[in-house]
């Protein structure tokens, strides 16, 4: 029988579900997703990464201080080869940090020239489209056991919702392109 947090967690992801229906806009998908998946489970930081068929990084976004915004490139590449994204992306399976320095997989980040090497809770799990792996969404807690399993269980949940709205704006970008493309070519053709 389901309980009261049961009914929660539905709740949440039937919200997420529909609010990341309303776009087809590839960076406003990418917001929405940080931004309530930070907020329905308590998350001070937040980032997603977007991969190609062949694990190339396409985009990526930040969310830090209540803003979403782009990151370094030379960050990703950091976190793709050696830290924690980068592991999961190999894996294709979720991680669950109660401590990031007490694990090796995590390195941290360098906000505003500052590295921050406070000890924080962290979650990353893959975002998967027909069960190839298109990004990596990671959420960060100041305060080291906040996530349990539970909020893993419904990372994991938001990031399947994602990945398929995900994968839509890509197609629709995509879609835009060839579009553009086409009728760049074909406007300086004479109509016979």
């Amino acid at each position: 029988m389901p309980n009261a947090e049961d009914d929660a967690y539905l709740e949440i992801l039937y919200n997420i579900s529909r609010e990341l229906a309303g776009s087809l806009e590839l960076q406003e998908v990418l917001s929405r997703v940080l931004t309530l998946s930070a907020k329905n489970l308590g998350a001070e930081r937040a980032s997603l990464i977007v991969l190609d068929p062949q694990k190339n990084v396409t985009d990526s976004v930040v969310l830090y201080h209540g803003e979403v915004g782009a990151t370094d490139s030379q960050y990703i590449t950091d976190l793709i080869n050696t830290g924690l994204a980068g592991w999961v992306m190999r894996h294709q399976q979720a991680a669950l940090l109660p401590n990031t320095h007490q694990d090796a997989r995590w390195l941290d980040l360098t906000y505003e020239g500052k590295v921050i090497r406070d000890p924080k809770s962290a979650l990353c799990v893959p975002v998967l489209h027909k069960e190839r792996i298109i990004g990596m969404l990671t959420l960060v807690h100041a305060q080291i056991n906040y996530f349990t399993t539970t909020h893993l269980q419904l990372l994991q949940a938001i990031a399947d919702i994602a990945g398929i709205a995900i994968y839509n704006a890509q197609l629709y970008k995509d879609l835009e392109q060839n579009r553009n493309l086409y009728r760049g070519l074909f406007e300086g053709v004479a109509d016979p």
